[in-house]
């Protein structure tokens, strides 16, 4: 499951209905007692980097040198699920300031949802959505929280309580 900015739909933090995955087994016996963690992601980056080079994406090295260091010291933030020491999940959170007209809020943008093979039993992701959107909620820094998903990703964050608020499209032109 991985969720990134890849223009097939924008899911907004709601009150969204809570969904089983149809044909998995949760897998709770693989429950860490450390479970999930919010660290600054510098703090974790290699394991972060290893993580996603393991699930067939060493180019996230080059994102991690380009946006996670700048974005870490404005106050990004990684979602760890840990098991065994080892970082088998991930999630960030960037907090920026939306304006439009003379309104602005501040939310949260939802990025590189990554969780290791063997954990992809919809229930581990959906811990670690929950926890971060809880942890979110009690900061209280940010008014919603976005983001785009693969479809692959979809139902984790509907379990995660978001909806769909409506479709992105995306125009690239390569200089």
């Amino acid at each position: 499951t991985r969720a990134d900015s890849d223009g097939r739909g924008t899911s907004v933090r709601g009150d969204g209905a809570v969904r089983r995955a149809r044909g998995r087994r949760a897998r709770s016996d693989r429950a860490d007692p450390r479970g999930t963690e919010r660290q600054d992601p510098r703090d974790r980056e290699e394991a972060i980097r290893g993580l996603f080079a393991r699930n067939g994406k060493p180019e996230f090295d080059t994102i991690f040198e380009r946006a996670y260091r700048t974005r870490a010291e404005q106050g990004m933030r990684s979602w760890l699920g840990i098991i065994d020491d080892r970082v088998v999940m991930h999630i960030s959170v960037t907090t920026l300031r939306f304006v439009g007209g003379d309104r602005s809020m501040t939310g949260g943008v939802l990025s590189d949802l990554m969780v290791d093979e063997e954990y992809r039993d919809f229930w581990g992701p959906v811990k670690l959505l929950r926890t971060m959107v809880n942890d979110v909620k009690r900061g209280g820094e940010v008014g919603f929280l976005i983001t785009t998903s693969t479809s692959e990703a979809e139902s984790i964050f509907k379990a995660g309580g978001f909806k769909p608020l409506g479709t992105l499209r995306r125009y690239v032109m390569p200089t």
